[in-house]
């Protein structure tokens, strides 16, 4: 893997901590903490000695923010999954299964939060040239994993999908 994949973790860690921070109304300060400490911990990210890290760890840190901005006496019982396309190519065929996987993961009586990783990069790269078609087969992409957890939510509960 290139250093620009390995770094990404904690960076977008910072981005899902804003999106957290800005959808449960956390105390500020929280979030600049917390935004503090995931900067730290991007700087000191050596990508030649560093291994990327696997869905496990990144799915605990993410948890782990959302506790921080959302403990469960106040937001009840909001719970977070992770469907990471960092490894893999996007298969749609797949895709169902990975969804539906995370969303039963979860509690049945948790409000879901479905983090969809990675799909970005495999369809658009962070280069300047970005072809309609990519941008276009992304925009797809999206629009099924959306579909698929939306229309599969079994409990009824209000699925909210955050794409980083």
């Amino acid at each position: 893997m290139n250093p620009v994949t390995r770094s990404h973790e904690p960076r977008t860690l910072r981005t899902l901590n804003r999106v957290l921070a800005a959808w449960l109304g956390s105390d500020p300060a929280t979030a600049d903490n917390l935004n503090a400490a995931l900067a730290l911990l991007e700087s000191e990210d050596d990508p030649s000695a560093a291994s990327p890290w696997d869905s496990g760890r990144l799915g605990d840190a993410a948890r782990h923010l959302l506790r921080l901005h959302a403990p469960p006496r106040r937001i009840g019982g909001t719970e977070l999954g992770l469907v990471d396309f960092r490894g893999e190519p996007f298969d749609p065929l797949f895709a169902r299964i990975r969804v539906l996987d995370a969303l039963a993961a979860m509690p049945a009586a948790a409000e879901p939060l479905l983090w969809v990783t990675g799909l970005r990069e495999a369809f658009v790269p962070n280069t300047r040239k970005r072809s309609p078609r990519a941008v276009a087969e992304y925009l797809a992409a999206q629009a099924l994993i959306e579909d698929i957890a939306l229309r599969n939510n079994l409990r009824g509960r209000a699925v909210k999908l955050v794409f980083l």
